[in-house]
């Protein structure tokens, strides 16, 4: 975990590939503008969980405002003093959804919707057990099939430049403590 020779932490290892997914889910319509962000080392209380001279964050908060008023709002770690699950929630002005990405079996995906009578209701959108090979498969088997038809990958340059810029602003915010501004 240094940045010198990984670039950054946590959020380059393993909140990058949530981003990408979650830009993936929207249809790459969300076009990022203005990040602030706060990172965090290693607690001093968990020195063995990374060698030593290790720099880099492993605790991230982002807000990333986007065009049109939508926004991200992104929080990672690992090695934390508490053990949280791995939750999402993607609200609309209509509706939103709760899913846990990580867990493999009895997962569901929950959909929770505000009538105009302003009762909520919730209903399971999907239920089932996560297959981890397929999850963790899939963008290695998405890269190999690209390489090897000729075709574009699901991320493809331009995708990953946006990402690469949003995770450029995410570490030039929480190191000068500051909303910055993505072109």
């Amino acid at each position: 975990v240094n940045r010198k020779l990984n670039g950054g932490g946590f959020w380059v290892n393993w909140a990058c590939y949530d981003m990408d997914y979650l830009m993936g889910v929207t249809g790459w319509t969300l076009k990022p503008k203005l990040v602030l962000a706060q990172t965090w080392p290693i607690s001093d209380s968990l020195p063995d969980r990374v060698a030593e001279g290790s720099d880099a964050e492993e605790h991230a908060i982002a807000l990333v405002h986007c065009e049109g008023g939508a926004v991200l709002s992104m929080e990672r770690g690992e090695s934390l003093g508490i053990d949280i699950p791995s939750s999402w929630n993607i609200i609309g002005s209509k509706a939103a959804l709760r899913l846990n990405m990580l867990e493999v079996k009895g997962n569901q995906v929950l959909l929770d919707r505000t009538h105009p009578d302003g009762k909520p209701t919730t209903e399971i959108a999907w239920e089932g057990d996560n297959d981890v090979l397929t999850l963790h498969r899939g963008p290695l088997v998405d890269f190999a099939r690209a390489i090897r038809d000729g075709s574009e990958p699901m991320t493809s340059l331009e995708r990953g430049l946006v990402l690469q810029k949003v995770t450029d602003a995410i570490y030039l915010s929480a190191d000068e403590g500051r909303a910055v501004e993505i072109d």
